[in-house]
């Protein structure tokens, strides 16, 4: 039941939409579906910026948001109002979520070691920024990196 009221009223606001600007994507065959998948970004862009300012949240999953919400203003390029773009760059204070997440914790677990040996390592991923000790790290020249 409550599927169907959220498709009615996406259909409702497609027709809106479409009636307001007849010429968003006219050539297009699959103008619905184009709306749709916007719609839904929109919706969940707030949840997501927001999600980004949990203290306890893991590094993977604000990775993961960092993207999300980075393709959306790829995908927006300057479509996007200054007061949103704003309420971004507030909750992020202008840096990236996961990038700022490794920088404050000095000293954490290895990710690749048991549980039990319990080994810290100051050292992180240039990639993914998890902590790894020395058993785990790969020595790079420059040439090879």
């Amino acid at each position: 039941m409550f599927y169907n009221i959220l498709d009615v009223s996406a259909v409702n606001a497609f027709i809106i939409w479409s009636h307001v600007n007849p010429q968003w994507n006219a050539k297009k065959t699959h103008r619905r579906r184009l709306f749709l998948k916007q719609l839904g970004k929109d919706l969940v862009y707030n949840h997501l910026t927001s999600r980004l300012s949990i203290p306890g949240l893991s590094l993977m999953l604000k990775t993961t948001i960092h993207e999300c919400i980075e393709q959306q203003h790829e995908s927006q390029g300057d479509a996007r109002d200054d007061a949103t773009q704003n309420n971004y760059e507030e909750q992020n204070n202008g840096h990236g979520g996961a990038d700022n997440a490794v920088r404050k914790r000095k000293q954490g677990r290895c990710i690749l070691c048991d549980r039990s040996k319990d080994k810290k390592s100051r050292t992180t991923c240039h990639r993914c920024g998890s902590f790894a000790c020395a058993d785990h790290l790969v020595a790079l020249c420059t040439g090879c990196a």
